[in-house]
């Protein structure tokens, strides 16, 4: 209803001075166009714009750092391991298990008995294998 009221407001001049005219003395257009100064002038609307009183906080684009993943060798060749000692943390498989080693689901590999780790790398095929060794 509002916005009724400004819409007759600001065309009440334009609805007066068509009502005025005649249809002989010309288009209704070309009428409207000459008695332009009639009508409110639109940079009395756009001279009072409201700023905002505070100023606006902008967005940040940091604060998404995923947390560490403790990826690598735990332990190298010729340390001694225990069973169920964690070996190798790795994404994908880059060391493949060897004897006495197995490898978890999330590709870590681990000792499967007591013994002394071993590094070994196929000179054919480049695959890279760890093994456990007994420490006798």
């Amino acid at each position: 209803m509002q916005s009724l009221y400004r819409s007759s407001r600001t065309l009440g001049p334009l609805l007066s001075s068509v009502a005025e005219m005649s249809p002989s003395s010309g288009s209704i257009l070309t009428q409207l166009c000459t008695r332009g100064s009639e009508l409110p002038s639109s940079s009395f609307a756009l001279s009072h714009v409201r700023w905002a009183s505070k100023k606006q906080g902008g967005s940040t684009q940091n604060g998404r750092e995923s947390q560490p993943k403790h990826l690598g060798c735990k332990l190298f060749d010729n340390h001694a391991c225990k069973a169920g000692s964690i070996i190798v943390r790795q994404r994908g498989t880059r060391f493949f298990p060897g004897v006495n080693t197995g490898m978890g689901t999330d590709h870590t590999i681990f000792a499967k008995i007591a013994g002394v780790v071993r590094f070994h790398t196929h000179p054919k095929t480049k695959k890279r294998t760890i093994s456990v060794v007994d420490k006798a």
